[in-house]
Protein backbone atom coordinates (compact mmCIF):
# COMPACT_ATOMS: atom_id res chain seq x y z
CA UNK A 1 0.00 0.00 0.00
CA UNK A 2 2.71 2.59 0.63
CA UNK A 3 4.53 1.35 -2.53
CA UNK A 4 1.19 2.48 -4.15
CA UNK A 5 1.12 5.95 -2.42
CA UNK A 6 4.48 6.81 -3.49
CA UNK A 7 4.10 5.59 -6.98
CA UNK A 8 0.74 8.13 -6.66
CA UNK A 9 2.90 10.90 -4.77
CA UNK A 10 5.86 10.68 -7.60
CA UNK A 11 3.17 10.98 -10.58
CA UNK A 12 1.74 14.07 -9.33
CA UNK A 13 2.68 17.18 -12.34
CA UNK A 14 4.71 19.55 -10.54
CA UNK A 15 2.96 23.40 -10.89
CA UNK A 16 4.51 25.55 -13.66
CA UNK A 17 7.17 27.57 -11.85
CA UNK A 18 5.92 31.10 -12.17
CA UNK A 19 7.79 33.98 -14.73
CA UNK A 20 9.81 36.47 -12.42
CA UNK A 21 7.48 39.93 -12.92
CA UNK A 22 8.14 43.01 -10.98
CA UNK A 23 5.24 44.69 -10.50
CA UNK A 24 6.39 48.42 -10.89
CA UNK A 25 3.73 50.13 -8.95
CA UNK A 26 6.21 53.45 -8.67
CA UNK A 27 5.52 56.85 -10.10
CA UNK A 28 6.09 56.96 -13.81
CA UNK A 29 6.54 60.60 -14.33
CA UNK A 30 10.37 61.66 -13.36
CA UNK A 31 10.27 63.21 -10.14
CA UNK A 32 13.36 65.60 -11.55
CA UNK A 33 12.64 68.43 -13.84
CA UNK A 34 15.75 69.11 -16.02
CA UNK A 35 16.76 72.23 -14.12
CA UNK A 36 16.67 70.26 -11.05
CA UNK A 37 19.11 67.58 -12.24
CA UNK A 38 21.24 70.03 -13.74
CA UNK A 39 21.88 72.06 -10.62
CA UNK A 40 21.67 68.42 -8.68
CA UNK A 41 25.04 68.03 -11.20
CA UNK A 42 26.89 71.18 -10.36
CA UNK A 43 26.30 71.64 -6.54
CA UNK A 44 27.58 67.80 -6.54
CA UNK A 45 31.02 69.32 -7.31
CA UNK A 46 31.02 71.83 -4.99
CA UNK A 47 30.36 69.20 -2.36
CA UNK A 48 32.96 67.12 -4.03
CA UNK A 49 35.81 68.87 -4.20
CA UNK A 50 35.89 69.88 -0.85
CA UNK A 51 35.99 66.74 0.64
CA UNK A 52 39.90 65.66 1.05
CA UNK A 53 41.77 63.09 2.52
CA UNK A 54 44.36 65.53 3.58
CA UNK A 55 42.20 67.41 5.90
CA UNK A 56 41.16 64.31 7.85
CA UNK A 57 45.00 62.60 8.32
CA UNK A 58 45.94 65.91 9.23
CA UNK A 59 43.11 66.03 12.01
CA UNK A 60 43.92 62.25 12.46
CA UNK A 61 48.08 62.79 12.94
CA UNK A 62 47.63 65.99 14.99
CA UNK A 63 45.51 63.91 17.58
CA UNK A 64 47.58 60.49 17.07
CA UNK A 65 50.74 62.63 17.95
CA UNK A 66 49.90 62.43 21.53
CA UNK A 67 51.17 58.40 22.44
CA UNK A 68 53.17 56.93 25.00
CA UNK A 69 54.78 53.44 25.99
CA UNK A 70 51.58 51.46 26.17
CA UNK A 71 48.94 53.53 24.39
CA UNK A 72 48.03 53.10 21.61
CA UNK A 73 49.27 48.83 21.47
CA UNK A 74 51.35 48.83 18.54
CA UNK A 75 51.41 46.29 15.79
CA UNK A 76 52.94 45.55 12.88
CA UNK A 77 51.77 43.12 10.03
CA UNK A 78 53.72 42.81 6.78
CA UNK A 79 56.03 46.02 7.80
CA UNK A 80 52.69 48.07 8.12
CA UNK A 81 52.47 49.57 11.53
CA UNK A 82 49.15 49.80 12.99
CA UNK A 83 47.42 50.53 16.60
CA UNK A 84 44.77 48.05 17.95
CA UNK A 85 42.68 48.15 21.37
CA UNK A 86 41.77 50.92 23.82
CA UNK A 87 43.69 52.90 26.14
CA UNK A 88 43.89 56.55 27.34
CA UNK A 89 47.67 58.19 27.05
CA UNK A 90 49.34 59.81 30.08
CA UNK A 91 48.46 63.45 27.99
CA UNK A 92 45.00 62.60 28.04
CA UNK A 93 44.22 61.48 24.31
CA UNK A 94 41.60 58.31 24.05
CA UNK A 95 42.03 55.30 21.57
CA UNK A 96 39.64 53.18 20.40
CA UNK A 97 39.21 50.89 17.47
CA UNK A 98 42.28 50.44 15.20
CA UNK A 99 44.30 52.79 12.48
CA UNK A 100 47.08 51.81 9.91
CA UNK A 101 48.35 55.64 9.24
CA UNK A 102 51.71 56.32 6.97
CA UNK A 103 53.09 59.88 6.45
CA UNK A 104 55.04 60.39 2.94
CA UNK A 105 57.58 63.64 3.06
CA UNK A 106 59.69 64.50 0.01
CA UNK A 107 59.99 60.83 -1.14
CA UNK A 108 62.21 60.28 -4.17
CA UNK A 109 61.11 57.82 -6.94
CA UNK A 110 62.41 58.10 -10.06
CA UNK A 111 61.66 61.57 -12.02
CA UNK A 112 58.93 62.19 -9.33
CA UNK A 113 58.66 63.69 -5.44
CA UNK A 114 55.95 62.67 -3.56
CA UNK A 115 54.37 63.72 -0.32
CA UNK A 116 50.82 62.67 1.52
CA UNK A 117 49.32 60.42 3.74
CA UNK A 118 47.17 57.23 4.53
CA UNK A 119 44.70 56.91 6.88
CA UNK A 120 42.87 53.17 7.10
CA UNK A 121 40.60 51.69 9.98
CA UNK A 122 37.61 52.06 12.57
CA UNK A 123 38.21 54.09 15.36
CA UNK A 124 37.56 56.94 18.27
CA UNK A 125 39.95 59.34 19.05
CA UNK A 126 39.04 62.09 21.66
CA UNK A 127 41.50 64.35 22.48
CA UNK A 128 42.74 66.13 25.79
CA UNK A 129 39.77 69.00 25.36
CA UNK A 130 37.38 66.95 24.57
CA UNK A 131 37.06 67.18 20.36
CA UNK A 132 36.34 63.51 18.62
CA UNK A 133 37.37 62.30 15.71
CA UNK A 134 35.39 59.05 14.56
CA UNK A 135 36.19 57.09 11.45
CA UNK A 136 35.19 54.08 9.45
CA UNK A 137 36.70 53.34 6.26
CA UNK A 138 39.96 54.75 3.80
CA UNK A 139 41.52 57.99 3.48
CA UNK A 140 44.82 59.20 1.46
CA UNK A 141 46.31 62.00 -0.82
CA UNK A 142 49.16 61.80 -2.66
CA UNK A 143 51.30 64.65 -4.41
CA UNK A 144 53.69 63.94 -7.35
CA UNK A 145 56.55 66.76 -8.43
CA UNK A 146 57.81 65.90 -11.78
CA UNK A 147 62.21 66.98 -11.50
CA UNK A 148 62.25 65.42 -15.12
CA UNK A 149 63.73 67.35 -18.00
CA UNK A 150 60.13 66.63 -19.96
CA UNK A 151 57.49 68.76 -19.58
CA UNK A 152 56.93 70.80 -16.28
CA UNK A 153 53.94 69.54 -14.31
CA UNK A 154 52.06 68.00 -11.08
CA UNK A 155 50.23 65.03 -10.21
CA UNK A 156 47.49 64.85 -7.48
CA UNK A 157 45.61 62.23 -5.93
CA UNK A 158 42.75 61.98 -3.23
CA UNK A 159 41.16 58.96 -2.54
CA UNK A 160 38.06 59.25 0.59
CA UNK A 161 35.94 56.24 0.97
CA UNK A 162 33.68 56.02 4.30
CA UNK A 163 32.18 57.63 7.51
CA UNK A 164 34.26 60.49 9.26
CA UNK A 165 33.32 63.28 11.78
CA UNK A 166 35.31 65.32 13.36
CA UNK A 167 34.01 67.90 15.76
CA UNK A 168 36.53 70.45 16.24
CA UNK A 169 35.83 74.25 15.49
CA UNK A 170 37.92 74.58 13.08
CA UNK A 171 36.21 71.55 11.26
CA UNK A 172 32.69 73.07 11.36
CA UNK A 173 32.28 74.60 7.97
CA UNK A 174 34.19 70.98 6.74
CA UNK A 175 32.77 68.59 5.18
CA UNK A 176 33.87 66.59 8.47
CA UNK A 177 31.13 68.40 9.89
CA UNK A 178 28.19 67.21 8.07
CA UNK A 179 26.66 64.02 6.80
CA UNK A 180 27.79 63.36 3.32
CA UNK A 181 29.13 60.04 2.79
CA UNK A 182 31.95 59.92 0.27
CA UNK A 183 33.30 56.51 -1.89
CA UNK A 184 35.04 58.65 -4.09
CA UNK A 185 38.89 58.71 -6.12
CA UNK A 186 39.90 61.97 -7.56
CA UNK A 187 43.38 62.38 -9.49
CA UNK A 188 44.41 65.89 -11.09
CA UNK A 189 47.16 66.65 -13.25
CA UNK A 190 48.12 70.44 -13.65
CA UNK A 191 50.74 71.38 -16.80
CA UNK A 192 52.23 75.27 -15.68
CA UNK A 193 53.15 76.01 -18.92
CA UNK A 194 49.71 75.59 -20.61
CA UNK A 195 48.25 76.98 -17.47
CA UNK A 196 45.58 73.83 -17.08
CA UNK A 197 45.58 70.30 -16.80
CA UNK A 198 43.26 67.46 -16.44
CA UNK A 199 40.52 66.17 -13.52
CA UNK A 200 39.35 62.80 -13.57
CA UNK A 201 36.42 61.22 -10.98
CA UNK A 202 35.29 58.20 -10.09
CA UNK A 203 33.00 56.76 -7.26
CA UNK A 204 30.24 59.31 -5.67
CA UNK A 205 28.66 60.96 -3.03
CA UNK A 206 25.68 60.15 -0.80
CA UNK A 207 23.46 62.68 2.17
CA UNK A 208 23.28 65.84 -0.78
CA UNK A 209 20.14 66.48 0.49
CA UNK A 210 17.13 67.05 -1.39
CA UNK A 211 15.99 66.85 -4.43
CA UNK A 212 18.71 64.40 -5.26
CA UNK A 213 20.87 62.62 -2.36
CA UNK A 214 23.23 60.61 -4.17
CA UNK A 215 25.49 61.49 -7.62
CA UNK A 216 27.74 58.88 -8.79
CA UNK A 217 30.00 59.47 -11.39
CA UNK A 218 31.69 56.68 -13.72
CA UNK A 219 35.28 57.25 -15.01
CA UNK A 220 34.25 61.02 -15.57
CA UNK A 221 37.29 63.11 -16.90
CA UNK A 222 37.97 66.33 -18.01
CA UNK A 223 40.43 68.60 -20.01
CA UNK A 224 41.51 72.06 -20.14
CA UNK A 225 40.55 74.10 -23.11
CA UNK A 226 44.68 75.25 -23.24
CA UNK A 227 45.16 71.02 -23.62
CA UNK A 228 42.36 69.99 -25.80
CA UNK A 229 40.04 70.68 -28.84
CA UNK A 230 37.02 70.05 -26.37
CA UNK A 231 37.20 72.12 -22.99
CA UNK A 232 34.07 72.74 -22.11
CA UNK A 233 33.18 69.42 -21.83
CA UNK A 234 33.97 65.70 -20.00
CA UNK A 235 33.58 62.52 -20.83
CA UNK A 236 31.69 59.91 -18.98
CA UNK A 237 28.69 59.60 -17.18
CA UNK A 238 26.97 61.26 -14.05
CA UNK A 239 23.88 59.51 -12.45
CA UNK A 240 22.02 61.18 -10.04
CA UNK A 241 19.37 59.30 -7.93
CA UNK A 242 16.14 61.55 -6.87
CA UNK A 243 14.08 60.87 -3.71
CA UNK A 244 12.03 58.34 -4.99
CA UNK A 245 14.83 56.11 -5.80
CA UNK A 246 15.23 56.24 -9.31
CA UNK A 247 17.95 56.98 -10.91
CA UNK A 248 18.97 59.30 -13.97
CA UNK A 249 21.86 59.18 -16.08
CA UNK A 250 23.36 61.95 -17.93
CA UNK A 251 25.82 61.15 -20.52
CA UNK A 252 28.86 63.17 -21.59
CA UNK A 253 30.58 62.91 -24.73
CA UNK A 254 33.42 65.47 -24.66
CA UNK A 255 37.34 64.74 -25.60
CA UNK A 256 40.05 63.28 -22.77
CA UNK A 257 43.10 63.45 -25.08
CA UNK A 258 45.23 65.71 -25.32
CA UNK A 259 44.58 67.51 -28.96
CA UNK A 260 42.42 65.15 -30.14
CA UNK A 261 39.77 66.71 -32.69
CA UNK A 262 36.70 66.42 -31.20
CA UNK A 263 33.50 66.86 -33.72
CA UNK A 264 30.76 70.04 -33.26
CA UNK A 265 28.23 67.57 -32.40
CA UNK A 266 29.88 65.88 -29.70
CA UNK A 267 31.38 68.97 -27.89
CA UNK A 268 28.59 71.41 -26.82
CA UNK A 269 28.69 71.30 -23.01
CA UNK A 270 25.95 69.22 -23.11
CA UNK A 271 24.72 65.50 -21.79
CA UNK A 272 21.73 63.43 -22.63
CA UNK A 273 19.64 62.34 -19.93
CA UNK A 274 18.41 59.12 -19.26
CA UNK A 275 15.47 57.87 -17.15
CA UNK A 276 14.61 54.14 -16.82
CA UNK A 277 15.99 54.38 -20.79
CA UNK A 278 14.09 56.95 -21.92
CA UNK A 279 15.59 60.07 -23.03
CA UNK A 280 14.23 63.23 -21.27
CA UNK A 281 16.19 65.73 -23.34
CA UNK A 282 19.64 67.85 -22.94
CA UNK A 283 20.89 69.63 -19.24
CA UNK A 284 24.02 72.03 -19.79
CA UNK A 285 26.04 72.54 -15.96
CA UNK A 286 28.86 74.96 -15.37
CA UNK A 287 31.66 72.41 -15.59
CA UNK A 288 34.21 75.42 -14.65
CA UNK A 289 34.90 73.65 -11.29
CA UNK A 290 36.25 71.10 -13.64
CA UNK A 291 38.46 73.05 -16.14
CA UNK A 292 38.83 76.46 -13.68
CA UNK A 293 41.35 75.61 -11.27
CA UNK A 294 45.39 75.76 -10.76
CA UNK A 295 47.27 73.03 -8.96
CA UNK A 296 44.43 70.93 -7.92
CA UNK A 297 40.72 71.73 -8.45
CA UNK A 298 39.70 70.23 -4.20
Amino acid sequence: MWMLALLAACSNTPDEPLPYVYDDTSETTPALELTELEAAIEGFFDVAFTITAQSLADAYLDLAADQDAYCPPQYTDDGNAYWFGECTTEGGTAYSGYAFAQEYEDVADGDYLYQGAAIFGVFDLIGAEGQTLTGGGQASWLDAVYTGDDVAHTTHQNIVSGTFYWDAPSAADSWLSGDVNPDIQMVATYIPDYSGGSVQLSGGVSGLGAPADTVVVDELAMVHPNLTACGIEPAGVIGVRAEDGNWFDVVFDGTVEFGQPSPDASCDGCGGVYWRGTYLGDVCPDFSALSEWENTPW
